[in-house]
């Protein structure tokens, strides 16, 4: 069975890419303004950790440069800092280029799975640390 290359998808997309550019910066911003934008509606209501908690913190904490910080809120952090960093690039590169480095980002995911291998890893560390750490933060 084939899987179908959903970041290189994304990538040629210059609107997605923005769209997905434009909600981090406005997320992470807000972060280090100490202003909170999202909250998470798992967590309101089941009191649990989902997946993805802390990656805002997480992000906003690697921009500063504070590694440990980063890792501690979330150690997926530089597995999206460098998704982010195809992001910014599928935002800014004319098209001829963007469609060049999503060729080569959808021969990765084809080759590896990667990006399947990637949100499985996400969603068992969720279901990890809702097990382990159900109090978390």
């Amino acid at each position: 069975m084939r899987l179908p290359p959903i970041f290189a998808s994304m990538l040629r997309q210059r609107p997605v890419c923005i769209g997905l550019l434009s909600m981090a910066v406005a997320l992470i911003g807000a972060n280090l303004l100490g202003i909170p934008l999202w909250r998470c509606a798992f967590h309101d209501v089941t009191g649990l950790p989902c997946p993805g908690c802390g990656v805002t913190r997480s992000m906003s904490a690697l921009v500063r440069g504070r590694l440990h910080d980063a890792w501690h809120w979330h150690p997926f952090s530089p597995v999206l800092a460098v998704a982010a960093v195809f992001i910014v690039l599928g935002c800014l590169l004319p098209k001829t280029s963007r469609d060049r480095m999503a060729e080569f980002v959808e021969t990765i995911e084809r080759r590896t799975g990667i990006t399947f291998i990637l949100i499985a890893a996400f969603m068992g560390y969720g279901i990890w640390r809702i097990i382990a750490c159900p109090q978390w933060p």
